[in-house]
């Protein structure tokens, strides 16, 4: 007999959220940030160029961790949401300080 677990439709639309945000988030770091504006070269936007590759890289753990184990310890910090969009609004803070081409 099979069995529904009654979770399955929060994780299904915070998994469609969060292919949603992936998709953006390409096209985000990918075209505008590193082909069209080149923002790797500008001085003033390289503190926001190493948050979105401190992001990148803990997007990976992040989603392994939500999705596939339960996270304990020292992992349930730097990995979870919150910490994503602190990452995020520091970015934000940080083109808002540095005008319109610092990121």
């Amino acid at each position: 007999m099979l069995t529904t677990d009654p979770n399955f439709p929060t994780l299904l639309g915070a998994a469609l959220c969060l292919a949603a945000f992936t998709a953006i988030a390409s096209v985000d770091g990918l075209y505008f940030h590193l082909y069209r504006y080149r923002l790797y070269l500008r001085p003033a936007s390289r503190y926001e160029h190493r948050l979105h590759t401190v992001n990148a890289v803990l997007f990976v753990p992040l989603t392994a961790l939500l999705y596939c184990i339960e996270p304990r310890g020292l992992w349930r910090s730097p990995c979870s949401p919150p910490a994503s969009s602190s990452r995020s609004s520091m970015s934000a803070a940080k083109k808002r300080a540095g005008g319109p081409w610092a990121g």
